[in-house]
This record gives C-alpha cells, structure tokens and sequence, in this order.
C-alpha cells in the first residue's frame, strides 16, 4: 500500500478541483519501523483507509488521503501538511495513529503523545491545529499506549471479521453528513497499555470498525457517542478472552456543534429521511402483527409520498435499473415479503421530492 518517495513513504491522493465539493481528508500514520508490530500497525493503515474510501464513496464525498510511515515523517512535516490542507467548510478531516505512543507527563493530559520520527507530540495538540481549520466534522483517533512506556502488548490471534457498506444509509448519514464538531479519541486511557494481535490488528481499531459495521447492517438509530460505546464493550469483549479485561479502557472528547433548525421553504423536503427510513423497515417487522403493520401503512402513507408517488426497488446490489410501480404496490409489497427483508435503505441521491416536501418518487434498497 505505502511506496517509498525520495525518503517519504507516503500516498498522496490529491484531486485538483476547487469547487464545492465536499471530501474526506484522511491523514493516516503508522509506526511500520517498530521492532515487533510494524505489519500490524501497516495493517491497521490498510484497514482505515479502505473504510473510508467506502464510506467517502457511499455519501458520495471526494476521499482526500494522505498515508505515511511515522519515522520518515518529522513534526515539521506535519506541520506543513496540515497548513497546506486545503478545505472547505463542508469537508471532513479524520486523523489517525498507529503505533507507539506514551502518556504526557502534565497530570492533567488525559490523552497520549504519539511518536513522530524520533519526537512524542500531543495528540491534543494536534487535534487542535486540525480543528483550527474550520471544517464541519474533525476526528482523531490514535491507537497507542498511554502510559511511561511505549511498549505495546501482544494477545492471541483472533480473526477479523469484516461487512462491506453497500449505500447511503441512515446510519453514514448521522455520523458522516449530519455530524458537526470535533471528535478526540484513544484507545487507551492514562497509565494503561493498548493491546495488540500481531497479524490481524490492534484490538482497539478492529473493535472500532467491527462497531461501525454492525451499526451499518442494522440500520439502528445512532450517535458518536453510542458507537464509540459499543466499540468499547467490544474491546473489553475481547480482552475477556485473553485474562485481559479492564486493563485497558478507550476514552473519547466530543465537542458537538449545534446547527439551528432551517424553516423549510417550498423546494425544501419536510419529510424526514430518518422517518421514512425508520417506517419501510417497521413495514418489514415481522415481529409486529401484520394488521398493526397494515394499519401504519394507511395513516403514514399520505403524510411521506404524494398520491401519485412511484417507487425504485433495488434488491441487495445498486446495479440494475427496475421499473417503477405505484406506492401503495410497493408499500403492500414489503407488507407481503417481509419475511425476505432483511433491511431496507432509501438511497436519497435517487430520490425526488415534490413541491410540498413529500415523495415524489423514492429509490429504496432491500437487503435480503
């Protein structure tokens, strides 16, 4: 993945278009020179830049990354590269570190400094300059120890399992295009070791992608916060396996900025896209009562989809185009077929709004 340039291994995508487009920048950081864990810190690069790139892909943002090895990557570097980022006000910014990495020595620090060639700097630090540029959503992560020393831990091999990210979803929405502010996150707290597998991964980025993933499959409702939550019950999960459980606990800062609400105008939707995702996969409960079901079809139908509203059905994959039928067929449809339905996602790039904010023709995706 990384190719070595003039002494820099580094990647560098970089689209040249100033327009409005709105992108991911990633810059990714391994520790690939250290004595024991280089290839799973390598791994955990290759890892997080192929979820982002599908992520960038799937909200349908430019994915802006920057890879680099740590020890061909000074302080100076950094520096420059972050001050030469270009941005826009809509773009998102994920910082990521992986590899060694030891507690400040201001009691007060909660979070760890991170080895850049042959210097600890503060992650805080970091982060600060990153937020400094002014972009809707900023994320750092970094995956190291945070005690005094950087000596990182192996535990038995555990398989990876891993979900693509087929569309859109409700979920990718909330916390990539609907989320603002700025996000600090360690895998270790104060004084504690961050464990590691030497081929999979450490335990804490593995753990963080197996909670994305499980969000995206259930399409439930979501935050920063409870993701982060689920992904450090799943890093106790696996520690429990080792003897290793409550040695190490990931920590996170989220500072949220609250948007005001926009009055809709007439070429504004007023139906929520949340709402009307949350009612097709109500409609394919088949833990509800199917005359429940039926009934909330009749008193929700008007209030999301004009009379004349059509549907685009996709099974599994966004690949071929369907003929579009009826509303109520295909709301009566999923009624019928619910025990086939696995998930539904509205694919909102496809859909269509009518003057007074309904659907006017709505693209939905079943996962069967």
């Amino acid at each position: 993945m990384l190719k070595k340039n003039k002494g820099l291994l580094i990647i560098l995508v970089l689209i040249c278009y100033q327009g409005a487009t709105q992108s991911i920048r990633t810059i990714l950081v391994a520790d690939s020179k250290h004595p024991d864990l280089g290839k799973t810190y390598e791994r955990n690069l290759f890892m997080m830049d192929s979820v982002f790139r599908e992520i960038a892909k799937n909200i349908h943002y430019d994915y802006l990354p920057i890879a680099v090895h740590s020890h061909d990557f000074t302080e100076k570097d950094l520096d420059r590269e972050i001050l030469h980022l270009p941005i826009n006000t809509d773009d998102i910014i994920v910082f990521y570190y992986t590899g060694r990495g030891i507690s400040s020595s201001q009691p007060t620090d909660l979070f760890p400094n991170i080895l850049i060639r042959d210097k600890y700097l503060s992650i805080e630090n970091i982060h600060q300059k990153l937020s400094n540029k002014g972009v809707k959503l900023n994320i750092s992560l970094v995956d190291c120890n945070n005690q005094l020393t950087p000596r990182q831990t192996l535990i038995i091999e555990k398989p990876l399992v891993t979900r693509s990210i087929f569309v859109e979803n409700d979920i990718l929405r909330k916390l990539f295009k609907e989320s603002t502010g700025n996000i600090l996150i360690s895998s270790s707290k104060k004084n504690e070791k961050a464990f590691s597998s030497a081929h999979n991964g450490t335990y804490y980025t593995i753990a963080c992608l197996e909670a994305l993933s499980q969000a995206e499959n259930n399409n439930i409702h979501i935050t920063w916060d409870s993701l982060l939550k689920d992904a450090e019950l799943r890093l106790q999960e696996k520690l429990a396996q080792d003897n290793k459980a409550n040695l190490q606990h990931s920590q996170w800062k989220i500072t949220a900025d609250i948007k005001e609400p926009i009055t809709p105008t007439p070429h504004t939707p007023t139906v929520s896209f949340n709402d009307t995702n949350l009612f097709l996969n109500t409609l394919a409960d088949e833990k509800l009562k199917y005359e429940k079901r039926e009934k909330l079809m009749v008193t929700q139908m008007k209030k999301l989809f004009n009379i004349d509203a059509e549907a685009n059905e996709y099974i599994n994959v966004i690949e071929n185009n369907m003929s579009a039928i009826p509303i109520e067929d295909f709301l009566n449809k999923i009624l019928i077929n619910a025990n086939l339905i696995k998930q539904i996602n509205v694919v909102e790039n496809l859909s269509t709004f009518s003057q007074d904010g309904r659907y006017q023709i709505i693209t939905i995706q079943e996962i069967r």
